[in-house]
């Protein structure tokens, strides 16, 4: 049952990319590539309503990239080497959405919290279409615009050192995901068994690893993935406003979600004192964790 609500999700959010070859292949890359975005908003918004979900755009974040990236490649082997490490991101990020409940109706925990902060239901839904379904599937196609000023043609040494780079920081994300994913498992059999943790779980957050020396791995790995993606495109274009913007998403949501993890786990003030917000640095040994 749940393989097949997944495969149902994939096939309506994927469905853009082959309506815009079937109904308007007139249309050009960038065209094609508003079309898809307008088909994931009107997806995101009517799957809010009727479920009463708002994580939809979650579930289309690691997908619809794909989408972009296959309607604005570029030609030669440098545009295949740019598509495929796109595709290798997507095909990534999906799978560890999946095994985290995504696609399976479950919502993203600071949905809830927003939601007691305008609780005034015809403001959340101005926020709901305006924010979450319209902001943010505009800000995943532009993260993706690079790939179309990607000069075409073959690769050349740069690129490889820009492909390397990039699946660098994909390695490094995929690491940062993993040891998330280990803590949280091992946190929640023990929570579940009713056993008395150690103070490594009773803290409630992960500190070992990629996250002794930053508080946020993952978001770190995923800025630069794009960033370096936007390498390939050889210079100062327009192009650059996709990545930037996510950088300022991931700012602030950044800040949201340590509100709330404060909120949650009070010793995650000293974790704050001691280790670096975004970008690896050595942590420091005080103050202390309680015991």
């Amino acid at each position: 049952m749940k393989l097949a609500l997944i495969a149902v999700k994939l096939s309506l959010i994927t469905l853009p990319l082959v309506l815009s070859e079937l109904l308007v292949p007139h249309y050009s890359q960038f065209e094609k590539s508003c079309f898809i975005c307008a088909y994931e908003i009107i997806y995101a918004y009517l799957g809010s309503i009727i479920t009463g979900n708002y994580s939809q755009v979650d579930e289309i974040w690691s997908v619809s990239p794909m989408l972009y990236a296959w309607a604005l490649r570029q030609s030669g082997t440098r545009g295949l080497l740019v598509f495929g490490l796109v595709f290798a991101w997507g095909f990534r990020l999906t799978l560890n959405f999946c095994r985290r409940g995504g696609f399976q109706g479950e919502e993203d925990y600071r949905w809830a919290v927003l939601r007691k902060k305008i609780p005034n239901p015809v403001l959340w839904q101005l926020f709901n279409i305006g924010f979450i379904c319209i902001i943010q599937n505009i800000l995943i196609m532009a993260f993706t615009l690079p790939v179309h000023y990607v000069p075409p043609g073959d690769c050349e040494q740069l690129d490889l050192v820009f492909g390397g780079v990039t699946l660098f920081f994909l390695g490094f994300e995929t690491l940062a995901d993993q040891q998330q994913w280990n803590f949280q498992t091992k946190k929640y059999e023990l929570i579940n068994k009713k056993v008395e943790m150690e103070p490594y779980y009773s803290r409630g957050f992960c500190t070992s690893g990629l996250f002794k020396y930053s508080r946020h791995p993952n978001f770190f790995a995923e800025q630069l993935i794009w960033w370096s993606l936007y390498l390939f495109t050889r210079g100062l274009n327009v192009s650059i406003v996709g990545p930037a913007a996510l950088s300022l998403l991931f700012h602030f949501s950044t800040d949201f979600t340590e509100e709330i993890t404060l909120s949650k786990y009070p010793q995650y003030k000293v974790y704050q004192q001691r280790t670096s917000r975004l970008i690896p640095w050595f942590c420091s040994q005080k103050p202390s964790f309680n015991p």
